[in-house]
């Protein structure tokens, strides 16, 4: 008899092992997602296939790109729940129930067609990230001010034209992000935000900064690009610990000399604006690596740039610039260097200490090779081998308006056509020689927002003058283009 025992005992160590696996997770978890599946029409996907387990309960729930139409309200019936990813779907609106889910730190909406937050979305308290990119919303709830855990919040591409002042009660709030949304103005109470790191407001209706925007000490990096910016914001001169500042695509003519304040600032990009000049006070900014200056006015860049010791990225492309200060040559790290597109004539001697470079361009410009040194022309035959090749072909940075305050940009050179267009249109570029004939016709087409490169060789032209009509929806404009081959 003893010989049969042990394997009854172990067949049943066996069964208890299976029936306390069976019973991992609660039965109302697993009917609330059954619930969420089935009435998206998703009856043959499996429960566990979406979830994770942990201490008997359904902690996360990844529906990510299933074609979710509609949230039932027995998503409130996973009280444990910690992650919830429900980006790339259909949904259009939150229940009230969702109020429940008190462990919820993560909560994923990108991509979806919500038009509104509900209320019951400050009721999430232990909510540490939110995303709700590409969305259609156009305001949010006050009570967003409710969430003090939240970390990181992301609202990029919607349609907000302000912000709450509860937003100010967010106290741990690190990365804010608002692209492509409408805003005109940020509250004052965003100078609450303490712990605010990272604030990316690009592509916005902005003009000013209130004077709270100082009170942000924690703040590293402030993105500005495609703005209504017509004086650089002085406001963010107290921004100690200011690290990354663009500026880029707005309507700048000037930089103010409380730019010196910005000692840690680290990357500067202040391109396609209507700057004239650099402040001397840039001598300040000892911790700089990267300037983008590239699609201004400048005529000259200041001689205390060589203050700026770790500098390694210089773009000074399409401005109007007859010199570059001897002071150069002191910039022992500078690797890139960008100088097409100007009217110099001559190096400075200096120039040739710049043995760090491996990215260097001088197309487009007037550079005459009896005017500069052996060495400074062996110095650039090896940089940039091409340089010779585009001297004296005038060419230029084109705009027409598409819409009220934006520019298609038009920059030409010698094999390309370089387009910027800031708001989808129907682009034409016709090309007519000094007698009015048509000699070219590069571009026609329905071009998308962003940039382009449309390939064309204007040396098959020939020398001359030519006339280049840009045409963006109904408006165009007429240049004058002088090609030397």
């Amino acid at each position: 008899m003893k010989k049969n025992i042990k394997p009854v005992v172990s067949l049943l160590v066996v069964l208890f092992c299976g029936i306390n696996s069976f019973s991992q997770t609660y039965p109302d978890d697993t009917l609330a997602v059954r619930a969420i599946l089935d009435t998206n029409g998703l009856t043959a996907v499996p429960v566990k296939s979406v979830t994770d387990s942990s201490g008997g309960r359904i902690t996360k729930l990844d529906l990510y790109r299933k074609s979710l139409v509609k949230m039932p309200a027995q998503v409130g019936n996973l009280n444990a729940l910690k992650a919830l990813f429900l980006h790339q779907n259909s949904i259009s609106a939150l229940p009230a129930e969702i109020a429940n889910l008190k462990a919820l730190d993560t909560l994923d909406l990108k991509a979806n067609k919500i038009s509104a937050l509900p209320a019951q979305i400050g009721d999430l308290t232990a909510l540490k990230w939110l995303n709700l990119e590409s969305n259609l919303l156009s305001a949010l709830p006050a009570q967003i001010g409710s969430l003090k855990q939240l970390t990181n919040l992301y609202l990029r591409d919607n349609a907000i034209t302000s912000l709450p002042p509860e937003i100010g009660n967010c106290s741990n709030l690190k990365t804010l992000e608002l692209i492509k949304n409408k805003l005109t103005a940020l509250p004052p109470e965003i100078g609450n935000l303490k712990t605010l790191q990272w604030l990316d407001l690009d592509t916005n209706e902005l003009a000013a900064l209130p004077a709270q925007i100082g009170n942000c000490d924690s703040l590293l990096a402030l993105q500005l690009t495609s703005n209504k910016f017509t004086a650089f914001p002085v406001e963010i001169k107290t921004l100690a610990k200011l690290q990354n500042l663009n500026l880029s695509l707005n309507d700048l003519t000037s930089i103010p000399a409380d730019i010196g304040s910005l000692t840690k600032l680290f990357s500067l990009d202040v391109s396609k604006n209507n700057i004239t000049a650099l402040p001397t006070q840039i001598s300040s900014l000892i911790n700089l690596n990267n300037i983008n200056v590239s699609f201004n006015k400048l005529t000259s860049i200041p001689a205390e740039i060589q203050h700026a010791k770790y500098l390694s990225l210089l773009n000074c492309t399409a401005n109007k610039l007859t010199s570059i200060p001897n002071e150069i040559g002191r910039l022992k790290y500078l690797w890139y260097l960008e100088l097409d597109t100007n009217s110099l004539t001559n190096l400075p001697d200096s120039i040739v200490r710049l043995t760090s470079l491996t990215s260097l361009d001088l197309g487009y410009n007037l550079l005459d090779t009896a005017a500069m040194t052996t060495e400074v022309k062996a110095w650039a035959d090896k940089n940039d081998p091409d340089w010779r090749k585009t001297q004296g072909i005038t060419v230029g940075i084109f705009t027409v308006p598409v819409v009220k305050s934006s520019d298609v940009s038009l920059h030409i050179r010698q094999s390309s056509i370089q387009l910027h267009v800031p708001v989808s249109s129907y682009i034409r570029l016709l090309v007519y020689d000094v007698k009015g004939r048509l000699a070219a016709n590069p571009v026609t087409a329905y071009l998308k927002e962003g940039a382009h490169s449309v390939p064309f060789d204007f040396s098959r032209l020939g020398s001359g003058v030519y006339y280049l009509k840009l045409s963006a929806g109904n408006n165009s404009s007429v240049y004058k283009l002088v090609s030397i081959l």
